[in-house]
Protein backbone atom coordinates (compact mmCIF):
# COMPACT_ATOMS: atom_id res chain seq x y z
CA UNK A 1 0.00 0.00 0.00
CA UNK A 2 1.16 3.71 0.27
CA UNK A 3 1.07 6.30 -2.67
CA UNK A 4 2.42 3.94 -5.43
CA UNK A 5 0.61 4.03 -8.90
CA UNK A 6 -1.99 1.39 -9.24
CA UNK A 7 -2.92 -0.62 -12.24
CA UNK A 8 -6.15 -2.38 -12.15
CA UNK A 9 -6.63 -5.09 -14.74
CA UNK A 10 -10.30 -6.91 -14.71
CA UNK A 11 -11.48 -9.87 -16.98
CA UNK A 12 -14.73 -11.28 -16.80
CA UNK A 13 -18.16 -12.39 -18.47
CA UNK A 14 -21.24 -10.52 -18.80
CA UNK A 15 -24.79 -11.44 -19.78
CA UNK A 16 -25.98 -8.16 -20.50
CA UNK A 17 -24.75 -4.34 -21.27
CA UNK A 18 -26.22 -0.97 -22.26
CA UNK A 19 -24.75 2.27 -23.43
CA UNK A 20 -27.15 3.63 -20.33
CA UNK A 21 -25.42 1.88 -17.76
CA UNK A 22 -21.41 1.74 -18.81
CA UNK A 23 -22.29 5.71 -19.03
CA UNK A 24 -23.74 5.73 -15.16
CA UNK A 25 -20.79 3.79 -14.53
CA UNK A 26 -18.07 5.71 -15.67
CA UNK A 27 -19.61 9.12 -14.22
CA UNK A 28 -20.03 7.43 -10.70
CA UNK A 29 -17.17 5.45 -10.56
CA UNK A 30 -13.92 8.01 -9.99
CA UNK A 31 -15.74 9.36 -6.69
CA UNK A 32 -16.30 5.76 -5.64
CA UNK A 33 -12.20 5.26 -5.75
CA UNK A 34 -11.08 8.48 -4.91
CA UNK A 35 -10.62 9.77 -8.73
CA UNK A 36 -11.24 13.17 -10.41
CA UNK A 37 -13.10 13.04 -13.28
CA UNK A 38 -11.64 15.60 -15.87
CA UNK A 39 -14.40 15.05 -19.07
CA UNK A 40 -17.53 13.04 -19.56
CA UNK A 41 -17.84 9.37 -20.45
CA UNK A 42 -16.77 8.63 -24.00
CA UNK A 43 -19.06 5.51 -25.30
CA UNK A 44 -19.35 3.91 -28.41
CA UNK A 45 -20.24 1.12 -30.05
CA UNK A 46 -17.74 -0.51 -32.75
CA UNK A 47 -18.10 -3.76 -34.92
CA UNK A 48 -20.82 -5.09 -32.18
CA UNK A 49 -18.73 -4.12 -29.09
CA UNK A 50 -19.35 -1.34 -26.61
CA UNK A 51 -16.77 0.95 -25.19
CA UNK A 52 -16.46 3.39 -22.57
CA UNK A 53 -13.39 5.57 -21.25
CA UNK A 54 -12.65 8.48 -18.97
CA UNK A 55 -10.04 10.56 -18.34
CA UNK A 56 -9.31 11.06 -14.82
CA UNK A 57 -6.96 13.85 -13.42
CA UNK A 58 -4.94 10.54 -12.07
CA UNK A 59 -5.44 8.77 -15.61
CA UNK A 60 -8.62 6.67 -16.54
CA UNK A 61 -10.54 3.83 -16.60
CA UNK A 62 -11.46 2.22 -20.08
CA UNK A 63 -14.24 -1.13 -20.29
CA UNK A 64 -14.30 -3.12 -23.51
CA UNK A 65 -17.56 -5.29 -23.75
CA UNK A 66 -17.28 -7.98 -27.12
CA UNK A 67 -20.13 -9.69 -28.45
CA UNK A 68 -18.83 -13.09 -26.97
CA UNK A 69 -19.90 -11.85 -23.70
CA UNK A 70 -16.03 -11.20 -22.52
CA UNK A 71 -15.46 -7.88 -20.99
CA UNK A 72 -12.12 -6.63 -19.77
CA UNK A 73 -11.71 -3.32 -17.83
CA UNK A 74 -8.59 -1.03 -16.81
CA UNK A 75 -8.28 1.29 -13.93
CA UNK A 76 -5.54 3.09 -13.91
CA UNK A 77 -4.18 6.27 -11.17
CA UNK A 78 -0.67 7.83 -10.67
CA UNK A 79 -2.24 7.83 -7.19
CA UNK A 80 -3.17 5.09 -5.00
CA UNK A 81 -6.70 3.45 -4.77
CA UNK A 82 -8.00 0.52 -3.09
CA UNK A 83 -8.52 -2.18 -5.32
CA UNK A 84 -10.87 -4.19 -3.63
CA UNK A 85 -12.64 -1.38 -3.67
CA UNK A 86 -12.37 -0.91 -6.95
CA UNK A 87 -12.70 -4.40 -7.95
CA UNK A 88 -16.28 -4.58 -5.84
CA UNK A 89 -17.09 -1.58 -7.53
CA UNK A 90 -16.64 -2.86 -11.10
CA UNK A 91 -18.43 -5.99 -10.14
CA UNK A 92 -21.31 -4.88 -9.00
CA UNK A 93 -22.03 -1.94 -10.93
CA UNK A 94 -21.25 -3.50 -14.38
CA UNK A 95 -22.90 -6.60 -13.17
CA UNK A 96 -19.92 -8.61 -14.49
CA UNK A 97 -18.27 -11.82 -13.65
CA UNK A 98 -14.68 -12.03 -12.69
CA UNK A 99 -12.72 -14.79 -14.96
CA UNK A 100 -9.84 -14.81 -12.44
CA UNK A 101 -8.19 -12.87 -10.33
CA UNK A 102 -7.63 -9.50 -10.95
CA UNK A 103 -4.38 -8.43 -12.08
CA UNK A 104 -2.83 -5.29 -9.47
CA UNK A 105 0.11 -4.03 -10.51
CA UNK A 106 2.62 -1.00 -10.62
CA UNK A 107 3.90 0.73 -12.82
CA UNK A 108 7.20 1.63 -13.56
CA UNK A 109 10.51 0.03 -14.87
CA UNK A 110 11.58 -0.49 -10.96
CA UNK A 111 8.39 -3.19 -10.49
CA UNK A 112 9.31 -5.51 -13.39
CA UNK A 113 12.49 -6.77 -11.60
CA UNK A 114 15.30 -8.32 -13.42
Amino acid sequence: MGDDPIHLAIDGTYNDCSRSRLRAWLEAMPEKIGMTPISTPFVREHKGSLMGFIFLAESHISVHFYPDHKVYIDLYSCDYFCPVTACKEVTNGLKIQVKSTPDVGKRGLEFLGG
